[in-house]
């Protein structure tokens, strides 16, 4: 299947990458700004964010280059999935050009059912939610 240009995602600003390799929830503070921020430009309402702090909120972060990060801190975002709302954790860094990347905790939470070809995600959580995917420039 090829896509035209305009269905490409070039920013993954306000979007999670679903990462099938990883098992937390993980984003750059500047990726969880920025969510907050179009979500609010959206809404016309901010949405209260739990914020934790301490040794449960530090954990590595391995990624494909071998770097190793800790965590800053860890969070619960309130995220709506068809009529449910749900609080999505995950992990912060402090780090740059990191995007959120939705961990297998997650979607194991959410009953998750990647639809590839239909270009979707279905949930066990809210059964009538078709939560659609993009492909970004590197696939």
């Amino acid at each position: 299947m090829v896509l035209r240009e305009e269905e490409v995602l070039y920013n993954t600003e306000g979007y999670g990458v679903l990462d099938l390799g990883a098992t937390e929830t993980v984003g750059s503070l500047e990726a969880v700004e920025n969510l907050m921020r179009l979500r609010a430009q959206l809404r016309g309402e901010e949405d209260q964010v739990e914020v934790f702090h301490g040794p449960s909120a530090r954990k590595p972060f391995r990624f494909g280059n071998g770097g190793v990060q800790m965590s800053s801190s860890y969070i619960l975002v309130p995220q709506k999935v068809g009529s449910q709302t749900l609080l999505l954790g995950m992990f912060t860094l402090d780090a740059e050009k990191v995007p959120i990347l939705i961990g297998m905790k997650t979607l194991l939470r959410l009953g998750a059912v990647i639809d590839v070809s239909g270009w979707m995600v279905l949930s066990c959580v809210a059964p009538k939610a078709k939560i659609p995917l993009r492909r970004t420039k590197a696939g």
